[in-house]
């Protein structure tokens, strides 16, 4: 799970505060994968911040050159963004293959495997941001999700529009073969950043 905020516009407690919040999504976003791929480990990384736009977007996820599978959803209710469930291409193959039930096939993803791979990002995206909403009181659902395949330059350059303060992110991994791991990376419009510390209780009312 990511989430990216500018240094200079935030406070330390802050950031430790929006790091909390990303922990607290990834992790229930992490259970329930391990759930859907039959109860195996799903480990997490500490929760980064860092600045948002799609220069940083592509350096997060990789740089260019690195062929990805990315489900992006929307997220509405009382908060607005984007969150966005980023893997290799061969971890999503294998991801794909655990949640179908079957080895893992070669060359371009199936269907099944991209509608296998966009249900669990919609499952994973509505843990995650259930929990969000818990913790900040504030309603969060996801988008219907949208698969993209592909070079990760081409895709934030195509998908990602304009330039959020800051993203949250969190790396996963499996810990049992076949091995996957991601990226969970959350992205709030300023508006909604500030609704959001300030449901926290870190800054006055927006």
């Amino acid at each position: 799970l990511g989430v990216c905020v500018k240094p200079n516009t935030t406070t330390a407690l802050e950031q430790d505060a929006l790091r909390e919040i990303a922990n607290i999504g990834a992790g229930h976003a992490a259970s329930m994968l391990a759930r859907l791929v039959g109860g195996v480990g799903v480990m997490l990384d500490v929760p980064r911040i860092m600045p948002g736009g799609v220069v940083a977007m592509t350096t997060l996820l990789g740089g260019a050159g690195n062929t990805v599978v990315a489900v992006k959803l929307n997220i509405e209710g009382g908060l607005r963004g984007h969150m966005w469930w980023v893997l290799p291409k061969e971890d999503a193959r294998r991801l794909g293959g655990r949640l179908l039930r079957r080895p893992a096939l070669h060359g371009h993803l199936s269907g099944d495997e991209h509608s296998a791979l966009a249900e669990a990002a919609n499952v994973v995206a509505s843990a995650c941001l259930s929990a969000i909403g818990q913790m900040s009181r504030v309603p969060l659902l996801p988008s219907t999700p949208q698969l993209f395949e592909g070079d990760v330059s081409d895709i934030v350059a195509r998908e990602e529009q304009g330039s959020p303060p800051l993203v949250l992110e969190s790396s996963f991994f499996s810990t049992d073969a076949p091995t996957f791991g991601g990226q969970l990376v959350l992205t709030f419009d300023s508006l909604s950043l500030a609704v959001l510390m300030e449901k926290l209780g870190l800054r006055g009312s927006v």
